[in-house]
C-alpha cells in the first residue's frame, strides 16, 4: 500500500503535494520544508528532494514500512536544529480553561469518562417513568445528550474543591452557595443587557432594560436544579464499577489492534512478542 495513496484523478498532483503532505507528516509547515530543502543542501539526500524544472519534489517511499523508515531518519536529522513553536494561547484563554476545570488533570478527565459510561448504564436500565420521558425527549429536542449535560458541572465542582470525581455530590451544597454569591455580586452590577441580532443590513447591537432580580432568580433556579438532576442520574457503585470494567475492556481491544496493524505494516508475524515491542 502506498504511503500517500492518491485517486487517479489526482495522479498528476501526487508529486507536487508530497511536500505538503510530508510536511504535514514531521509536524512542520510547509513552507519550513520548503526553506530546509532551499537553505540546507545537506538535508537534500535524505529527503529524496530533486529538482524539476523550477519546483522541488520529494521521492517519497512507495510501501508504508519503507514510509516509516524514512519518516523517523528525517525526524532524527531534523530534531537538534527544528524548535517547537511555542503555544499562542492567551492567558485569559488560559484563565478560562483553569475556571472551567481544564487544567491538565488526567486522572480526573478518565474519572469523567468512567461516569459519563456509567450515566449511560443507568439511563439505558431505568425503568421509563413520565420524567424519565420527559427527559428523554427533552435531549432528543435539544440534540444533546443526556450523559454529558451535567459532566461539564461536575469538572467544575472537582477542580475548585480539589476533590475527586466520585466526592463531588458532596460538594453540590457548598458550590450552589458559592456560585450564589457569585451571580448576586454580577447581577447587582447590571442593569442593561447588549443584544446582537442579524437583518439584511447585518449584525446590529441593541442595548435592552432587563430586571436583575429576575435574572438572578432564573439562574439561581437553574443552579439548583442542575445540582438536583446530578444527584438524581448519580449511578450507583456497581455501576461505576461495571462502567470502568467496560472502558478498561474497549481500551484493551483498541490498543491491542494498533498492535496488530503495526506489525502486518512492517510485516512482522502477529504474535506475542511482536506486540508488546509494538
Amino acid at each position: 500500500m502506498p504511503a500517500f495513496s492518491v485517486t487517479k484523478r489526482r495522479k498528476r498532483r501526487r508529486r507536487i503535494d508530497t511536500i505538503r503532505l510530508m510536511a504535514f507528516e514531521l509536524g512542520v509547515h510547509e513552507r519550513t520544508l520548503r526553506r530546509w530543502i532551499v537553505d540546507r543542501p545537506e538535508l537534500r539526500p535524505l529527503l529524496r528532494a530533486y529538482r524539476h524544472g523550477k519546483q522541488w519534489r520529494l521521492r517519497v517511499p512507495e510501501t508504508d514500512a519503507e514510509f516509516e523508515r524514512y519518516k523517523q531518519e528525517v525526524l532524527t536529522t531534523i530534531g537538534p536544529f527544528h524548535r517547537e513553536r511555542a503555544s499562542r494561547r492567551s492567558s485569559f484563554v488560559k484563565k478560562k480553561g483553569i475556571a472551567f476545570g481544564y487544567d491538565g488533570n488526567e486522572q480526573r478527565e478518565q474519572d469523567l469518562f468512567i461516569l459519563r459510561a456509567a450515566t449511560e448504564l443507568k439511563i439505558a436500565n431505568a425503568r421509563p417513568t413520565r420524567v424519565f420521558k420527559a427527559r428523554s425527549k427533552l435531549a432528543e429536542e435539544t440534540r444533546t445528550d443526556r450523559t454529558s449535560c451535567w459532566v461539564g458541572t461536575v469538572r467544575i465542582v472537582a477542580s475548585n474543591y480539589a476533590c475527586g470525581v466520585k466526592d463531588v455530590p458532596n460538594y453540590l451544597d457548598r458550590w450552589v452557595a458559592d456560585e450564589s454569591v457569585v451571580r448576586r455580586s454580577y447581577w447587582q452590577k447590571r442593569t442593561k443587557m447588549t443584544l446582537v441580532y442579524k437583518n439584511e443590513k447585518g449584525a446590529v447591537e441593541r442595548e435592552i432594560e432587563i430586571d436583575p432580580k429576575r435574572e438572578l432568580q432564573r439562574e439561581l433556579r437553574e443552579l439548583k436544579n442542575d445540582a438536583r438532576q446530578i444527584r438524581q442520574d448519580w449511578p450507583t457503585r456497581e455501576q461505576l464499577d461495571k462502567a470502568k470494567g467496560l472502558v478498561k475492556s474497549n481500551w484493551r481491544k483498541r490498543t491491542l489492534n494498533e498492535a496488530a496493524r503495526e506489525c502486518a505494516d512492517r510485516g512482522q508475524r502477529i504474535t506475542g512478542p511482536n506486540l508488546a515491542i509494538s
